[in-house]
Order: C-alpha cells, then sequence, then structure tokens
C-alpha cells in the first residue's frame, strides 16, 4: 500500500481516517487521495467544526496560505532531497519568497507558528527542524506550484533532479501527454 508509513505518524493516519470516512474508501490514486488530505487539513475541517482562525496578517487567508506552502515546499525540494529541514534554510527560503506574499520579513518565525497552529501541514519536528507531514505532501504541494506556473521548459534542469515531483506533476496535469510531450521537446 502507497500508505503503509502513516502508522508512524499518528495525524497522518487520523486524516486517512477522515478521507477514508468521508468518502467510504480510499481512492485509487495517491495523488486524490493527497490533494483531499490538503484540502482537509487546510478548510474543510474548520469549516466542518465551525472553527473560524483569522490570520495576523493582511490578505493572507487560507487560499494565499495554499499559494505559499506551494512555494515553500517547490523551494524546499529544489534545494533538497531531505525530509527535514533545518530552521536556519526555511528562513532562508522564507526571506526569499516573503515578498511575494507581503509577508513581513522580520516575523518568519510568527509566519511558521500561523501555519503550524491553523492548519498543521508544515510543522517544526524537533529542535531546529521543519517538515512537512508526510514528504509525499511535500512532493505534492511542489508539484501544484510547478502545475500553477504553467510553462516549465526554463525549469527542465530543476525538474530532473525532481523526479517525484515531475511524476506528479504529470498526474496533475490535465493533459499529461502534452505536458510530457513539452518537457522533452526542449
Amino acid at each position: 500500500s502507497p500508505f503503509r508509513d502513516v502508522a508512524m505518524r499518528p495525524l497522518n493516519l487520523a486524516l486517512l481516517c477522515s478521507v477514508y470516512d468521508s468518502e467510504k474508501e480510499l481512492p485509487d490514486r495517491p495523488r486524490v487521495v493527497y490533494q483531499k488530505i490538503f484540502e482537509l487539513s487546510l478548510d474543510q475541517w474548520n469549516r466542518q467544526n465551525q472553527i473560524y482562525r483569522t490570520s495576523m496578517y493582511a490578505g493572507f487567508d487560507v487560499y494565499r496560505k495554499i499559494d505559499f506552502l506551494q512555494k515553500l515546499a517547490y523551494e524546499l525540494s529544489k534545494d533538497h532531497k531531505q525530509s527535514t529541514f533545518s530552521q536556519s534554510h526555511v528562513r532562508e527560503i522564507y526571506h526569499r519568497i516573503c515578498t511575494d506574499f507581503d509577508l513581513p520579513s522580520q516575523e518568519v518565525d510568527e509566519v511558521l507558528l500561523e501555519i503550524e497552529t491553523h492548519h498543521g501541514v508544515f510543522i517544526m519536528s524537533g529542535f531546529d527542524r521543519y517538515e512537512f507531514v508526510h514528504d509525499s505532501m511535500r512532493e505534492f504541494l511542489a508539484a501544484r506550484y510547478l502545475i500553477n506556473r504553467g510553462d516549465l521548459t526554463d525549469r527542465v534542469p530543476t525538474l530532473v533532479s525532481m523526479p517525484n515531483e515531475l511524476a506528479i506533476c504529470m498526474a496533475l496535469s490535465s493533459d499529461p501527454n502534452y505536458f510530457f510531450y513539452s518537457l522533452v521537446k526542449t
């Protein structure tokens, strides 16, 4: 099963059970499961339980956080092939991307804490370490960032070093054949 490693993380197991509970089965394709887990983590659970979390930052609503997490996941995937990331590396990437989201550069810890406490998708997992709740979630978010970006021909060398994310991009693409063709022809 592509989900056998969730037993090591109770939160992931609970999310998988929530997907099963709402769907009465687990979808055949892992990308659909990850999409449902992601939606559940970021928005549906709060709405179903009538919990309203307000961001400390203007315009940093759930949809903007999704964009932020996608770009963060891409930057982390591009830079390192690891499951956990040092606090200094996450801060470095935050400083690179914070202006894209109108976030204050000096409040990196506060922004990351808000994301962790509001959604639990990206968490501090130990002293000086951050990680996504599951590596497949990081890959999924990075792939969504790439798909949403559009033309990827300028990123082919980077994509070659990210085979999992590239495979997910193809699966998420509305036309996987054309997606593959456009990458290969460059």
